[in-house]
């Protein structure tokens, strides 16, 4: 049985459930998807989706 490498990268990606706000460059934004425990999917309060670093939410 060979393992499949997109089954190895998708489980890098966690899903993120909590409904917590953080602050981005003076917004409001709720975090979607966070990969690779650095980089986060992000919405803001226009519907506006993009990724920022982690370390950069407050």
């Amino acid at each position: 049985m060979t393992r499949n490498s997109t089954t190895t990268h998708s489980s890098s990606l966690l899903h993120n459930s909590d409904n917590t706000t953080y602050t981005y460059n003076e917004m409001q934004v709720k975090i979607i998807t966070v990969f690779d425990e650095r980089i986060a999917l992000v919405e803001d309060e226009n519907g506006e989706v993009f990724e920022v670093s982690k370390d950069a939410l407050r």
